[in-house]
């Protein structure tokens, strides 16, 4: 019976020491990000920009895209935002992220907006 005892514990303490192993990040819940005003959130997103820095979904695909959203990942690719998401506090973003964010640049990617300037590029 102690002999059971002992291997049942030695077991409990080999998962408690596994499961605290396991990286932070597996168990960080999924970022949600808004660009440009749209909301980005699925496992892969892709969306486009237009010459006026309009953000869309519409069209965009994994072999058209000009924004990409991927584990956490945001890929900007020549693209121009220029059109904020605001919150209720009128508070605007070029980039807003609601968790961790990486941000990768490929080729020149600006965010401005012309008419008022952003109270946060990226957030």
């Amino acid at each position: 019976m102690k002999r059971t005892t002992r291997r049942l514990l030695s077991l409990l303490m080999a998962v408690v020491l596994c499961l605290g192993l396991t990286p932070v990040t597996a168990w960080a819940a999924a970022t949600t990000v808004k660009v440009g005003g749209v909301e980005l959130s699925s496992t892969t997103a892709y969306a486009v920009t237009d010459s006026s820095g309009n953000v869309t979904v519409t069209d965009a695909s994994s072999s058209n895209w000009t924004i990409k959203f991927e584990n956490n990942t945001l890929t900007l690719k020549g693209a121009t935002i220029a059109t904020p998401y605001t919150d209720s506090e009128n508070k605007t973003y070029g980039i807003y992220a609601d968790g961790d964010l990486t941000l990768v640049l490929e080729d020149a990617s600006t965010v401005q907006n012309a008419d008022t300037a952003f109270n946060y590029g990226v957030y």
